[in-house]
């Protein structure tokens, strides 16, 4: 997931460059247009999950049924993995602060031309 964020924000941000430096347009409809391109992809993708083969007989044998938990079930679930759900949720919210820190500042932290000679 880390690597699709990581794709996905550069080929936007590079989309959106490529839509102010190239086709001129503005800084306010920039986001739009980015979006506008996008969503037909988002549909497509959309419809074509909806046109996956149903599971066959010998798929369903393969493996075991999944059961609806009531609430009463998550809470327990959730109490029983709670230390490490909340190690995994607070180091993926760190790592993502730190990747959008360092590609919002990159140029700033790599930035020479101040240093003295």
């Amino acid at each position: 997931m880390g690597v699709s964020m990581a794709l996905s924000s550069g080929v936007a941000k590079s989309l959106g460059l490529y839509a102010l430096h190239t086709l001129h347009v503005n800084e306010m409809w920039m986001p739009a247009l980015i979006g506008a391109a996008a969503f037909p992809l988002l549909c497509l993708t959309g419809w074509q999950l909806t046109r996956l083969p149903k599971p066959t007989v010998a798929d369903v044998a393969a493996r075991s049924e999944r059961v609806t938990l009531n609430g009463r079930q998550r809470r327990e679930l959730f109490c029983r993995f709670m230390p490490v759900l909340l190690m995994l949720f607070t180091a993926n919210l760190l790592l993502t602060v730190q990747r959008d820190i360092k590609e919002d500042f990159i140029v700033c932290i790599i930035d020479v031309s101040t240093v003295p000679a």
